[in-house]
């Protein structure tokens, strides 16, 4: 069964404690905090809605989508901490890039970016249609071109993250 991790932006300029936190040895000025929060998306249960947040799950940004698919070195890297974030100090700039990993779990399903966990009909009904068709419990994913109908062939490996 491929396990998966869910992302939750809370906000900007926060401070908190890391394990780990770098950007190729210096952090460039100016500089901004993005805190990041991973969520287990296997935690969920229909009895269980709320999902559990994760620590220790490595959060890895980078400047483009094709420096990820290059195997090129993130730009910065945190582990969420004992506080369940990742705070991240950056060089200020319009967009980043990211990947969440913990053991097997990663953010995305088969090239496909999980934006959520289907928890009632009516939030199914309300969806893009996914190919194949969700059931309560299964990923949401991210319809990355907008045309309405989500299916492997939707690339979008990456979470884009926008400071402003």
């Amino acid at each position: 069964m491929q396990r998966a991790i869910l992302i939750q932006l809370l906000g900007f300029f926060i401070t908190l404690s890391l394990f780990s936190c770098t950007r190729n040895g210096t952090v460039m000025l100016p500089a901004t905090r993005v805190e990041i929060t991973v969520k287990d998306g296997n935690s969920w249960a229909a009895f269980n809605t709320a999902i559990d947040v994760v620590s220790g799950a490595i959060v890895k940004l980078y400047d483009s989508e094709s420096d990820i698919m290059s195997n090129k070195a993130p730009e910065y890297t945190a582990i969420t901490n004992g506080a369940l974030t990742a705070s991240i100090l950056v060089e200020y700039k319009s967009e980043y890039f990211f990947t969440v990993e913990k053991g097997n779990a990663a953010n995305t399903i088969n090239g496909l970016l999980k934006k959520g966990i289907f928890q009632t009909q009516a939030q199914i009904d309300a969806s893009p249609v996914q190919i194949p068709a969700p059931i309560i419990g299964s990923p949401k994913f991210l319809d990355t071109n907008g045309d309405g109908i989500i299916t492997p062939p939707l690339l979008m490996r990456y979470l884009l993250i926008t400071l402003r």
